[in-house]
């Protein structure tokens, strides 16, 4: 006879709401996706945008009308996963979509009540946005990570044009829809405006712009040690901060400006500055 004494526990990952205050918290729970991420109001407050995960472990692209209740999806196939959400305007936003939890296809911008429609700005690329201006919205600022033809290639900053709708989602992992990674490199290009060079010597680890959303600072690090870079007639400076013992926390209300976290006091929470 087998004993259950040390049978494992069923795991019910159906369940939604929390357990009773009287029974122990699974360890399961710790590690279950957030059912809602990333969740951001467009700038004039009446639509919000969220990634929320469905099933086990696949994530779409919410957007919620705050005055109607009506409510549209996109991604989260069995195959693609949407990601890191952004409006640009009250009706246009980009968000990332993942290809089998490992390839990042691209950024993508879609309006408010066609989110099926969405269309590529930037493609294999590793693109992410580092600020958008909020005196020229569709001019986002983003970060080219990596260039698909040479993975450890940073392309760096660059601003680029969301107005542009052309070009179709291409997977080249698949060759789904007979693209090539010229037509792809053709695409991003189109809707560059303006690149950035990328700081040196080390590998770049994090772009901060200013209020007005233009690229201001670069970090980088290079055999374990941290540099902070200002951006200087299209030339990175390095600047003489130490930032082994202060943290940047964002940008300042003046240009040049930044708020530092430290050194903190012994006991004490690190002050900001």
């Amino acid at each position: 006879m087998v004993s259950t004494a040390f049978a494992a526990p069923t795991l019910d990952f159906d369940r939604q709401t929390p357990v009773p205050a009287s029974e122990t918290i699974p360890v399961m729970d710790f590690f279950r996706p957030l059912s809602l991420q990333q969740p951001v109001l467009n700038p004039s407050g009446t639509h919000f945008a969220a990634v929320i995960t469905i099933g086990d472990d696949l994530h779409q692209l919410l957007v919620y009308d705050l005055k109607t209740q009506k409510s549209e999806q996109y991604g989260g196939t069995s195959e693609m996963d949407a990601d890191d959400v952004h409006w640009l305007n009250d009706r246009r936003l980009v968000f990332s979509l993942t290809f089998r939890k490992l390839s990042n296809l691209g950024m993508l911008a879609a309006d408010v009540g066609a989110l099926t429609d969405a269309f590529p700005l930037m493609q294999y690329y590793g693109t992410s946005v580092i600020a958008v201006p909020p005196q020229n919205r569709l001019r986002p600022l983003v970060w080219n990570r990596r260039d698909n033809e040479a993975p450890y290639r940073d392309l760096g900053a660059a601003t680029i044009n969301a107005e542009i709708v052309t070009g179709k989602l291409a997977n080249l992992s698949t060759n789904a829809t007979n693209a090539s990674s010229l037509d792809v490199r053709e695409n991003n290009q189109k809707h560059i405006l303006e690149e950035y060079p990328v700081p040196a010597p080390g590998l770049t680890t994090r772009y901060l712009a200013d209020r007005e959303g233009k690229l201001a600072f670069a970090f980088t690090s290079d055999d374990g040690n941290l540099t902070m870079h200002k951006l200087v007639d299209r030339k990175w400076v390095k600047c003489p901060v130490d930032l082994e013992h202060i943290d940047i926390v964002g940008c300042g209300d003046q240009p040049g400006q930044v708020v530092v976290a430290g050194p903190s006091p012994v006991g004490k929470p690190a002050p900001c500055r």
